[in-house]
């Protein structure tokens, strides 16, 4: 087994999972590293040993977040399931997404949504690469079951409506003190079914 190696990584794991912390306790643009390394009980030294950056430890944590969402997405894709299974499990993960401590996308998508601050080019090159990843999939889902969608409208128009309806799951991250309570089957419902109530 290569100890140095787990070491590293186990190292560069306590250290993002501090900052994650930290990031969601002072916000993404408040934090520094100081208070990461203080979190994660280390000195500067062993923060710039592996990552060069605030933004570098940043760009890392999406890495692995992006990757995590890719390979749930690409199961999703392969199971025999029906159009609006297909819906609720995306939706779900998304859940999953946000609640997970150690995703960092919602904590991204609520400081880019901060008045005043602006994402870093390479964040946001990141944050696109997510986004693109993301409509990939769907389209490939969507396209799988276009005998279930409106022929009047355009498979590229009904992923980017479902994506901006699921992605209600990132926003709902500004709002974490209020009782708001995402659901995948409402939010499923709703992009199937329409918004509008129906006539008793």
């Amino acid at each position: 087994m290569d100890w140095k190696g787990e070491k590293a990584k186990k190292s560069k794991e306590i250290l993002m999972d501090a900052a994650i912390e930290v990031f969601s306790q002072n916000g993404f643009h408040a934090a520094n590293v100081d208070d990461i390394v203080q979190k994660a009980g280390c000195s500067k030294g062993t923060f710039y040993y592996y990552f060069e950056s605030k933004e570098a430890l940043v760009i890392e944590i999406m890495d692995t977040a992006i990757e995590a969402l890719k390979t749930e997405y690409a199961k999703i894709l392969d199971l025999d399931i029906d159009f609006e299974e297909s819906l609720k499990k995306i939706t779900q993960e998304k859940i999953n997404v946000t609640s997970n401590k150690r995703n960092f996308i919602p904590i991204i998508f609520a400081g880019a949504m901060k008045k005043g601050h602006r994402m870093s080019p390479n964040i946001r090159e990141k944050m696109n690469e997510f986004m693109k990843s993301e409509i990939l999939y769907m389209t490939e889902l969507f396209e799988k079951f276009k005998d279930k969608i409106r022929e009047d409208i355009p498979v590229k128009i009904s992923v980017l409506l479902f994506s901006c309806m699921s992605d209600s799951v990132f926003r709902s991250h500004m709002f974490k003190d209020s009782d708001i309570n995402i659901d995948a089957d409402a939010i499923v419902s709703m992009f199937l079914d329409g918004a509008k109530r129906e006539e008793k």
